[in-house]
């Protein structure tokens, strides 16, 4: 392949990768709000304070405004999957928590992607898996140094 073609090749790969869906949409839960419901369950697990997580801290972490993860949460909020409390402290802030609900909604996803992986590796094989996690971390770590990192 010429460089222009291998350009080209690229592109069209990350745009075909972009659209998968390993997190198999389910029922009424988008694939952002299970983003989000994964990244409160990592931050939970990492903090010490059980009232929950800021938005702010949410919105922090997606580097979007406060607003934008507030609407996002109202609607997660509505489907039972998280539970939001102000902050007795300070008024102006809200902790985010998982309900029991969001939780079994992680659980059921993890475990279908789990068997799409397994699938994956099995069709691919384990040696080409481990090559393309291989090239796929070199190359994300000359992108941060080109200064492409985020």
């Amino acid at each position: 392949m010429t460089e222009k073609e291998i350009r080209e090749e690229f592109i069209k790969l990350g745009h075909k990768i972009g659209r998968m869906d390993m997190t198999m949409q389910l029922g009424n839960v988008s694939k952002a709000e299970f983003g989000i419901l994964m990244l409160i369950q990592r931050m939970q697990s990492e903090s010490e304070d059980e009232r929950g997580i800021y938005v702010s801290r949410i919105a922090k972490e997606l580097r979007v405004s406060t607003p934008a993860v507030s609407r996002m949460l109202g609607n997660m909020e509505k489907k039972r999957l998280i539970s939001r409390s102000v902050d007795k402290e300070s008024r102006r802030n809200t902790f985010v928590c998982l309900t029991g609900q969001g939780k079994e909604e992680i659980a059921l996803r993890e475990k279908l992607i789990d068997r799409k992986l397994k699938e994956l590796i099995c069709h691919m094989g384990q040696a080409d898996m481990e090559q393309l996690i291989l090239l796929g971390n070199k190359m994300v770590k000359i992108m941060e140094e080109m200064g492409g990192k985020k």
